[in-house]
């Protein structure tokens, strides 16, 4: 899990000889956003697969794959730099999937607000 979720920022500031205590917060956030980005990744390329069920959908999911249990089996996982050759395809899958995500709660309020007046307008 941390071939997708290790930002190196916490790597880049020990380098720089600062205490990366002292970046608590930063290193928070950016754990989050990469955490976000995976899941929406997940998300993304679940969808592009069931969409585009070609071969090129496939070899985009499983390129990611490949490097994830790869870079994990070998000890890599812990830096971010091995994943650098797949980040764009993990970028573009997760902006599938954050506008497959962004549709879907738009469609669920939009349900939701007419069950509102539906429910207002039988009392």
């Amino acid at each position: 899990f941390t071939f997708f979720t290790n930002d190196g920022f916490h790597t880049l500031i020990a380098q720089l000889r600062y205490n990366p205590r002292d970046y608590l917060v930063l290193l928070i956030v950016a754990r989050c956003i990469w955490i976000l980005i995976t899941l929406t990744a997940l998300v993304g390329a679940c969808i592009y697969l069931f969409k585009n069920r070609t071969s090129f959908a496939l070899l985009m999911v499983l390129l990611v794959a490949y490097f994830a249990v790869t870079s994990t089996i070998a000890g890599f996982g812990t830096n971010p730099r091995y994943r650098l050759p797949v980040d764009p395809i993990i970028i573009s899958l997760a902006s599938i999937g954050a506008i497959y995500t962004l549709k879907w709660i738009q469609r669920f309020n939009i349900i939701l607000k007419i069950k509102m007046l539906v429910v207002r307008d039988s009392i």
